[in-house]
Order: C-alpha cells, then sequence, then structure tokens
C-alpha cells in the first residue's frame, strides 16, 4: 500500500480539487440550461421524491457505491491522526504498487467524470427541476451516451479504493451490484411511463451503464 503521506496528499488533493472545480462549474453555468438538456412537458410529480427507492435498494445502493466513497473519508481521517494499527492486518491485501497507482489514476477518471455528470445534470436526479412545474432531461455530457453515468462510476470507485488502500472488504460491495441494476431498471420505467415518446428515444440511443454500439452488418450479393 502507499505510504501515509502519499494517500494524505492524492486523495485528500482530489477531495479539494472536486470540491473546488464543482463550485467554479456551478459558479459558470448559473441559470443557463446545460447542453443537450430537454425539456419535458409532462413533468414530474411536485410532492416527495418520484425515484421508485425501496429500503432494500438503498441498502444495495450503500454498499455497492457508498462503500468507496465512505472508506476514502476513513483513509483521509486515518492518514491524518495515524490509526490504521487499529485496523487487523488480514483485512488487507498485498498489491504490486503499479496497482496502487492504477487505483488512483481510475479515481481521478472517475472524479472526473462524475464532475462532468453534475454539470449537465445538478443534482443527480432523474429529471432536475428548473423552473416551477418544468423539468429537465439531462442529455449532455456524460448523458450522452449512459443513463446511468453515476451508478456506474460508484460501482467501479469503490474497485478503485481497494486498488489503492487494499481493503479487500471493499471488493464485497460487487455481491450488491444487481441491486443498482434493478434500481436503474425501476427508475427508467418511471421515466417512460411520465415523459413518454421523450424518454423513449433517449432510451433506445444510449446504454444503460455503458455506451450503446451499433454493429452494421453488411450483406453482399455473388454473381455467379
Amino acid at each position: 500500500m502507499l505510504g501515509r503521506f502519499e494517500l494524505l496528499s492524492l486523495l485528500g488533493g482530489t477531495l479539494i480539487i472536486m470540491i473546488l472545480v464543482n463550485r467554479i462549474a456551478k459558479y459558470l453555468r448559473g441559470n443557463i440550461l446545460p447542453p443537450g438538456s430537454v425539456m419535458v412537458g409532462n413533468p414530474l410529480p411536485e410532492s416527495g421524491d418520484p425515484a421508485p427507492v425501496t429500503r432494500g435498494s438503498l441498502v444495495g445502493l450503500l454498499f455497492a457505491i457508498g462503500s468507496g466513497l465512505c472508506f476514502s473519508i476513513f483513509t483521509l481521517i486515518a492518514c491524518i491522526f495515524d490509526f490504521w494499527y487499529l485496523i487487523p492486518t488480514f483485512f488487507f491485501i498485498r498489491l504490486p504498487v503499479w496497482l496502487n497507482w492504477a487505483g488512483i489514476a481510475s479515481g481521478w477518471a472517475i472524479d472526473a467524470w462524475n464532475l462532468a455528470a453534475m454539470y449537465y445534470n445538478v443534482n443527480f436526479t432523474l429529471a432536475f427541476k428548473r423552473l416551477k412545474g418544468t423539468y429537465v432531461l439531462a442529455t449532455g455530457g456524460p448523458y450522452k451516451w449512459v443513463r446511468h453515468p453515476v451508478y456506474a462510476a460508484g460501482c467501479v470507485f469503490a474497485i478503485s479504493i481497494f486498488l489503492v488502500t487494499e481493503f479487500w472488504l471493499l471488493l464485497l460491495g460487487i455481491l450488491f451490484w444487481g441491486t443498482v441494476r434493478a434500481q436503474a431498471i425501476e427508475e427508467e420505467n418511471l421515466m417512460r411511463k411520465t415523459f413518454g415518446a421523450v424518454y423513449e428515444h433517449y432510451y433506445h440511443t444510449t446504454g444503460r451503464f455503458f455506451p450503446k454500439y451499433h454493429w452494421t452488418i453488411r450483406t453482399g450479393t455473388v454473381s455467379a
């Protein structure tokens, strides 16, 4: 595992940069509609959270996505106050240093991805509110290719933190990836019912967690 001061400077620096860049992006965007956004004429209900979240899906999302973020914060605190010795050594797997740095690099890439998603969808909801009674469907930036960029990044982020910290319990979050997929499908069903053709078109031109590729098979005729 990387040293205490390496972890502190890399993870702490990344956190500070994320906060600063996020603030700058919000300031620059202001009230301007993000590029690629689609105004919807049939908005979500005004009251309550429209996302079909259940207690089970919340637990699944917490372990699949929240585990990486929580342990990265814990790592920063452990580096500052130097209490790594409180964690039993059998919770760690020794990895080559190049894998530690690969985790750092992938974590930076995920941070940039999430910042882009935040710019195009201000609050990471299914559709964000612009004016009273009017909602906007984010289809620009990462949303141009995938419908759930934050879910996808969150799942991979836990693996990145594992590569950095070598804390193998983070890999248990993989067991809950099915919950993330089920939650994403429920959200898509709600959006398709609520926004009809607008979301239907968006659904068929994007991937759920990975970009959708269209394969074209060329056929020809052979003459004797």
